[in-house]
């Protein structure tokens, strides 16, 4: 009888170097060729890479993916930290499409790539299946060989930069590491994948929901600008975000108990409002607003 291996991080590294030869050597051929629904064979490829190990090396599938009852506090403590993360994510990428404007023609070309299947097809392709497959190679399998590992954040950060450059995309690299970060912090935290399943869930559906209507083909090749004043304004808005973020951990972490946060909270609230307005207000050209002022 095989004797039980214990989860390293090495595993962990190999499984997520087959992870990237396959979606490199063959997801890229299947979705090229049959579109979405070479989408969907990748996920389960995903899927299938990320159960081998733990069936391989008779690990018990309840110790890598815990599931329990989901408590009246860590569903509403995800949705806040939902909230808070996409508030802060809009942001982020507001910022990198102002300095690199292709990833607004990345953003396009996905749009539509999703739109060529019926929404019902995209929205099982697009948002469950990742929430599933992707979470059980992530915040399962990879997580899981991490385990060694003492600190929490630094767990935290490593799968959130292989998260990361799983997506392959140079422009949407720290909005990804961001979401990874924040799914891994909330397994870490509730030991109950359902949580990153429901999170992973509501972020791809919403993004999906969104924007499905106004995605076409045509879309890929319009030229597509960000301006600096809604920089500002996005940075205004993520202002919000760090008080979410308090509210959210207070719920997934009652026993966190340290009055630095509120100070650090309210802090960076309002250095992120100060600096969204400094920016709105340098982007806006003060003579046209007055003369429009004079004369309306």
């Amino acid at each position: 009888m095989q004797k039980k291996i214990t989860p390293q991080w090495y595993i962990g590294a190999l499984v997520l170097a087959i992870a990237l030869l396959f979606l490199i050597f063959g997801a890229t051929p299947m979705q090229m060729n049959w579109g979405m629904y070479g989408l969907m064979l990748t996920q389960l490829g995903l899927l299938l890479i990320a159960l081998a190990a733990p069936l391989l090396f008779k690990w018990k599938l309840s110790e890598v993916l815990p599931i329990k009852k989901i408590t009246a506090k860590h569903f509403f403590g995800t949705i806040l930290l939902y909230a808070a993360t996409f508030i802060f994510v809009n942001a982020v990428t507001m910022i990198t499409a102002y300095f690199f404007p292709g990833m607004l023609e990345v953003s396009n070309a996905l749009g539509s790539f999703f739109a060529s299947v019926p929404f019902i097809a995209a929205f099982f392709i697009v948002a469950v299946m990742p929430g599933i497959c992707e979470e059980v190679l992530f915040r399962g399998t990879i997580l899981f060989t991490l385990k060694k590992i003492k600190s929490e954040f630094w767990v935290m950060l490593i799968v959130a930069v292989i998260f990361g450059l799983f997506h392959l995309d140079v422009y949407r690299f720290l909005p990804t590491a961001i979401l990874g970060f924040v799914i891994t912090y909330l397994m870490i935290r509730t030991k109950n994948f359902l949580l990153p399943v429901l999170y992973h869930f509501l972020n791809n559906a919403v993004s999906l929901s969104a924007g499905y209507s106004s995605f076409t083909v045509a879309e890929i090749d319009i030229a597509v600008t960000i301006e600096l004043e809604f920089v500002g304004v996005y940075l205004v808005l993520s202002a919000l975000a760090p008080v979410l973020y308090f509210c959210a951990g207070k719920l997934l972490n009652p026993e966190r108990k340290n009055k630095k946060d509120k100070f650090a909270v309210i802090a960076l609230s309002v250095l992120l409002f100060c600096v969204g307005i400094g920016i709105f207000a340098q982007s806006i050209d003060i003579t046209d607003f007055v003369q429009l002022q004079i004369n309306p």
